[in-house]
């Protein structure tokens, strides 16, 4: 699943290159928010060619969680694996991501962190801003304390298990919430050496508006913790009420 602003320069050579990774059926999902460079055109074009192509087009931008959501929604296979458009995050990893997935892990995570991955050649202030949103992340999000890169936006999870979240919640790191939803599955990390832009402009601004963007994003992930813990009560006990009614009625 992708979610693209301005991506012509990049779109059509990421979406070309699944077709060699040998993967079993899919579908790419393109949710793009308004683009205005023909990222729309050839979007359109690849629809009437590729049947394996689907997507949405919002009015305007969007932050990628909410694209992201939009995306979720349409999917159809049993794993969803979500990347950038921008060719920063490597197809290859796809597969690889994928093969956890199908050996039975819950959420599969493309990490920079672990042994074998890379940040690339980020400047230093970006660096300093990631790796601050990371212990962030671990310090605020119970879930997101097992992994290393709980900001990674090259990841995959098991459908079953994603929960909607409210649309309001804006932000970048879509991660987050489906972590939060993992409630004490499968997690794995791979490796993954992030790449420098092929083309175009980065759409995530790694400076104070990011900062402000992201601890949003941390109050947002928590009260969405929240609402699926007071969602999953209010089930267990309508639950436990039913077979308590049951057991009443069944009763000489």
């Amino acid at each position: 699943m992708l979610a693209s602003y301005n991506e012509r320069e990049n779109l059509p050579a990421l979406i070309d290159s699944f077709a060699g990774l040998g993967l079993p059926p899919y579908e790419v999902i393109v949710v793009d928010d308004g683009s205005t460079d023909g990222t729309r055109d050839y979007l359109r074009s690849a629809l009437a060619s590729n049947p394996r192509i689907r997507a949405v087009f919002n009015d305007c931008k969007q932050t990628l969680t909410v694209a992201h959501l939009h995306g979720i929604a349409l999917a159809r296979g049993k794993f969803v694996i979500i990347m950038d458009s921008d060719r920063q995050h490597p197809s290859e990893g796809v597969p690889r991501l994928l093969a956890q997935l199908r050996s039975g892990a819950d959420i599969a995570v493309g990490s920079r962190y672990v042994p074998g991955g890379s940040t690339g050649g980020r400047a230093p202030l970006r660096g300093i801003i990631s790796r601050t949103a990371v212990l962030f992340a671990r310090c605020y999000i119970p879930e997101a304390r097992p992994i290393t890169d709980p900001i990674s936006g090259f990841f995959g999870f098991r459908r079953v298990l994603f929960r909607p979240y409210d649309d309001r919640y804006r932000g970048y790191e879509t991660l987050m919430f489906v972590l939060v939803m993992s409630r004490g599955r499968s997690i794995v990390e791979i490796p993954y050496a992030f790449q420098p832009r092929y083309a175009g402009t980065s759409q995530i601004t790694q400076n104070l508006s990011f900062v402000r963007v992201f601890l949003s994003q941390l109050v947002y992930t928590t009260l969405f913790r929240l609402d699926l813990r007071r969602i999953d009560r209010a089930s267990r006990f309508a639950a436990s009420r039913a077979e308590r009614t049951h057991a009443e009625s069944s009763s000489p």
